[in-house]
């Protein structure tokens, strides 16, 4: 096992050698052998760790951020292959809707689907076939992302940097989170490493124009995932003005104003159109979307955090200490200032730099970064226990305890927040007992996202009346424009009514629940949220509820809009001091899900 690190700083030359070094080198050979293994152990951890839990809320919606990207895959069903909706790129939505189309097909063929109507229907009864693919896309861009960064460690650095950057991406804590779900910044995180790669293979001195086209194109690619993964396209110049740098003295020399940059920015460019077509085809939708949701984050009504925010979710993420040593990777890069250093260095000092200019921060922006800082705390890991241990076959076994010990935390947190989205959610568990305890037909208001019950609440079935009151709503912002806000909330989507005449369709005539929706957006002044009397004056005989503690009189929500908070927080203390307490469900250790408590109404 020794022989795994016996390269501590491979020359760039290195990957260039013709002959078989294995056969000259029967030690490195065995080496080699070694660190495969290593690193298949590692892959496999990865797979395991993601895979753990990739079934969370199924055949229900918890997430509904997947439920955006899905219901427009969905839509493109209809024949507009326009989303009408660009807070995301639309890259990944066209592949989720080639997968559900390829999904149709094959059931048409094989009996499982008669008619189209058959698929709406298991679309609006059980989501699973339409949720598993995305989340294993998910999965598998994430343990392509640990193999790639171990390919490009290897490349950069030498094998001890691949596997211990390998071994830091595979547990930070918030890249395994998002691995479990239809999100889009793990598989845009994959393509901005391949960038990186070429970026390398650029400097390495690769640098025939087709090679900068292919790294633009991937950076635009990117992009059309991601937005801010499009930034890569910053290293990739980089590269070039290193290779400029380093080649001033040496023939041939090469041009700092250079044609291949060109081809670089026309591959983005055509990458990112590829993948979001009507950003040129509907323009105005695109500008419209794209200047709303820059003023929500620049004006800050949400998510507010303080201008290092950046850098700290990056440590948090990862979790403590791996981020932290991460960071340090930042810092060590500046000190030593070696070529693969900067262009990893760049990616994500970039991409803080733009997020800073915004008030409203999240951690799960940084995401992409998280391959890089990997890269970068691994050389700086490496390098400190070359320095300190000098006895080379102490080496090795000190790095591996070492890196252990740095990635335990993160370790755990990650397997126990995986085993634990195989439990029953408090939301699943306050359905079955409703269900059981509750007469069907009974009004109830409820804590509820706008499109799924489920958001805040138990995914009751509801009754046709219920989805009727949903195709009102959405037939009343006719008129409205697409991209306006309410707060950080889009007023309405494109094709929405139809949306709910589909779940209409699909609603059985018998059974369920006529829920009555408690919405909620933290960035909006507006409340949406009566009074007992007026729920009473509905008919409404029972409340769930989940959403109490976010609008405590000592809330971010009720410092930064306190006649709103002080409505809602009025409504649910009405219901402590009036109605009946029926159940309560409190999560834990084994349980996940926000609290739920269930009430009956009083009796006018």
């Amino acid at each position: 096992m020794p022989e795994v690190f016996l390269t501590v700083q491979q020359s760039p030359s290195w990957i260039d050698h013709t002959f078989d070094e294995t056969k000259a080198n029967p030690k490195l050979f065995r080496g080699r052998q070694w660190h495969l293994v290593l690193l298949a152990t590692i892959l496999l951890a990865a797979l395991t760790v993601r895979l753990l839990g990739i079934t969370w809320g199924l055949p229900y919606v918890y997430n509904t951020d997947e439920a955006l990207l899905v219901n427009h895959a969905m839509a493109f069903g209809t024949g507009d292959l326009n989303p009408h909706f660009f807070n995301y790129p639309s890259l990944y939505i066209y592949v989720l809707f080639v997968i559900y189309g390829l999904s149709y097909v094959i059931g048409w063929i094989t009996g499982v689907f008669a008619s189209t109507n058959d698929f709406i229907r298991l679309f609006f009864t059980d989501i699973t076939l339409f949720y598993l693919p995305g989340r294993l896309i998910a999965v598998l861009t994430g343990v392509t992302s640990v193999g790639a960064v171990y390919w490009l460690g290897r490349r950069g650095y030498g094998v001890r940097v691949g596997l211990v950057a390998s071994a830091f991406l595979t547990f930070s804590v918030l890249h395994v989170t998002f691995s479990h779900y239809i999100k889009t910044h793990v598989p845009a995180g994959l393509l901005v490493i391949i960038a990186l790669g070429l970026a390398w293979s650029i400097y390495l001195g690769r640098d025939e124009w087709q090679k900068y086209f292919l790294a633009g194109t991937v950076a635009g690619l990117a992009a059309s995932i991601v937005y801010h993964a499009g930034f890569v396209l910053v290293s990739v110049m980089l590269a070039h003005v290193l290779r400029w740098r380093d080649s001033s003295n040496k023939a041939p020399k090469v041009r700092l104003f250079s044609g291949k940059l060109i081809a670089a920015v026309v591959g983005s460019l055509l990458g990112f159109l590829v993948g979001t077509p009507f950003a040129v085809l509907d323009w105005s939708t695109f500008a419209n979307d794209l200047t709303s949701s820059a003023a929500v984050y620049y004006s800050g009504e949400a998510y507010h955090h303080d201008w290092a925010y950046p850098f700290t979710s990056l440590s948090t993420g990862m979790g403590v200490p791996l981020g932290f040593i991460a960071l340090l990777g930042l810092g060590y890069a500046l000190i030593r200032r070696r070529p693969i250093d900067l262009i990893l260095f760049s990616q994500p000092v970039f991409l803080a730099a733009f997020f800073m200019l915004f008030a409203t921060k999240e951690s799960h922006h940084m995401l992409i970064a998280m391959p890089a800082v990997c890269l970068l705390g691994a050389s700086l890991l490496v390098d400190v226990v070359t320095w300190c241990i000098r006895t080379q076959l102490l080496q090795p076994a000190v790095l591996v305890l070492t890196t252990i010990l740095l990635v335990f935390n993160s370790a755990r947190a990650s397997f126990e927040s995986s085993w634990q989205m195989t439990r029953p959610d408090t939301r699943t568990i306050a359905k079955q007992w409703i269900e059981g305890n509750i007469q069907p037909g009974s009004k109830i208001v409820m804590d509820s996202g706008k499109y799924y019950l489920s958001a805040a609440g138990p995914p009751l079935r509801v009754t046709r009346w219920t989805v009727e009151q949903f195709i009102a709503r959405a037939e009343s912002m006719k008129g409205e424009s697409l991209a306006q806000r309410d707060g950080t909330r889009r007023i309405g989507y494109s094709g929405e009514a139809q949306y709910f005449r589909y779940q209409l369709q699909a609603t059985d005539a018998q059974g369920g629940y006529d829920v009555v929706q408690i919405l909620h957006d933290e960035g909006s002044v507006r409340p949406d949220v009566l009074t007992m009397e007026e729920y009473l004056a509905m008919g409404v005989k029972y409340a769930v509820v989940s959403k109490r503690a976010a609008y405590a009189p000592s809330s971010e929500i009720a410092r930064h809009w306190p006649e709103k908070a002080e409505k809602y927080w009025d409504f649910y203390e009405s219901l402590r001091t009036r109605a009946t307490l029926l159940h309560e469900f409190i999560p834990s250790s084994t349980v996940p899900g926000p609290i739920i408590r269930i009430y009956r109404l009083p009796v006018q």
